[in-house]
């Protein structure tokens, strides 16, 4: 990854920008201004983690808070991933602020493509995978792949989950295994039961990959017919699990280690 060169902003720059934020915040009425702090990262987190006030506030406030993160890069040293990490939280939410990349080049004195390939290394990096452009390509077009799966074989999987909500009788004698399979049945909220139509939820996969996994090692399970509907149900939903794992393992070359 090249390096960044940071934008030289002067202390009596920075504090310039800090008596701004705060002015526009008092101006504005803030209703969070009493946890600010004075000094140029409390200024930053405040802006960043306190956002109850008009878009027009924030558009500037995110901009000055942006200039002041180039200033204590150069001058208050840290781990450079914790000014990555709050960079990435102000400029993933500059849509609230009605904030264009346009607008943070410009500030910044870099090009929009700079600023976009700032976005996706923060967005990668938020998402646990290595700081690229490249990881976050890989993620996003897993994540499209992977909600369309979802959708596309929310039927096979939902006839599984069916199959062990009907038959549950079958396993009565493994309470742990009963209660999994009762989990995966409960609706997410207080809305009705999801339909067998329905897209497929990742915490749905999660719960099914759980009650397969003591399914397995259950030993009522493994006294079953070998024409059980569980049976059945637990090898087809093995078959689903690996497809998806398959769908889904190319972004793991990416993780963090």
């Amino acid at each position: 990854m090249p390096s960044r060169t940071p934008l030289q902003v002067s202390e009596s720059r920075a504090a310039e920008l800090v008596a701004a934020v705060l002015d526009r915040r008092r101006r504005s009425g803030d209703p969070d201004l009493v946890r600010a702090s004075d000094d140029v990262l409390g200024v930053v987190r405040h802006v960043a983690g306190h956002r109850r006030v008009a878009a027009a506030v924030l558009h500037e406030d995110t901009l000055d808070a942006l200039e002041l993160l180039e200033y204590a890069r150069v001058r208050l040293p840290a781990l450079p991933g914790a000014y990555d990490a709050l960079e990435y939280e102000l400029l993933s939410r500059r849509r609230d602020a009605q904030v264009s990349l346009a607008d943070v080049a410009a500030r910044l004195g870099v090009t929009r493509q700079a600023v976009d390939l700032r976005l996706r290394r923060g967005r990668a990096a938020s998402n646990g995978l290595a700081r690229s452009e490249l990881a976050d390509r890989a993620h996003e077009t897993i994540r499209q792949e992977a909600a369309r799966w979802r959708r596309d074989r929310a039927l096979a999987v939902r006839t599984v989950i069916v199959v062990f909500g009907r038959h549950v009788d079958e396993l009565r004698g493994d309470g742990h295994l009963v209660d999994l399979v009762e989990i995966l049945l409960a609706p997410d909220d207080d809305r009705r039961p999801p339909a067998v139509t329905d897209p497929v939820t990742e915490q749905d996969l999660v719960l099914l990959r759980r009650v397969l996994a003591a399914a397995r090692a259950s030993t009522v399970f493994g006294a079953l017919d070998g024409d059980s509907r569980i049976r059945a149900a637990t090898e087809q939903g093995d078959r689903l699990i690996r497809e998806y794992d398959v769908l889904t393992a190319d972004v793991e070359r990416f993780r963090r280690r």
